[in-house]
């Protein structure tokens, strides 16, 4: 697929470039090159990077594991990239607890794991898009709504 849409974007450009084009040169900072094989490379190079740093903020999400251990020691959870569920420990302190108080406690525990995890994911794509990038900004604010940190923790 990839060679497919590479092959068009390579007519497009030789088609736009041709005899029957008047091409102006484009030699001001910011612009595109008028030679379209410069183009096509330049093309090509940014989507080579742009498919580079989602490759890697994919490998990075799917590794991103979190952990939260609620303040009383009773549990730790750790909810993995996707927030679910991915340990559950109950700890001596979780003794005393009710069932009731226990299932509360576990999933106020697992809400803050998730609230960290959107933390965590905003620095990833902090690192890798930079702080100030639309594409880092929409993956940011989509774990954020999901998983929004409780009011006692702002």
């Amino acid at each position: 697929m990839k060679e497919l849409a590479i092959d068009y974007y390579r007519w497009r450009v030789r088609s736009a470039f041709s005899a029957d084009h008047h091409v102006v040169p484009m030699r001001k900072a910011g612009e595109l090159p008028s030679d379209p094989e410069e183009l096509l490379q330049s093309f090509e190079a940014r989507v080579a990077a742009q498919t580079q740093r989602a490759l890697t903020l994919s490998a990075a999400l799917e590794a991103a594991e979190v952990t939260a251990r609620s303040e009383g020691g009773e549990v730790t959870v750790t909810v993995n990239s996707a927030g679910g569920l991915a340990d559950l420990e109950f700890h001596a302190e979780s003794d005393k607890l009710s069932r009731p108080e226990l299932a509360r406690l576990v999933l106020s525990t697992s809400h803050r794991a998730q609230a960290k995890l959107a933390s965590r994911v905003a620095e990833l794509t902090a690192n890798l898009y930079g702080s100030d990038s639309g594409t880092g900004a929409l993956i940011t604010d989509a774990y954020r709504n999901r998983y929004p940190q409780s009011e006692e923790e702002h």
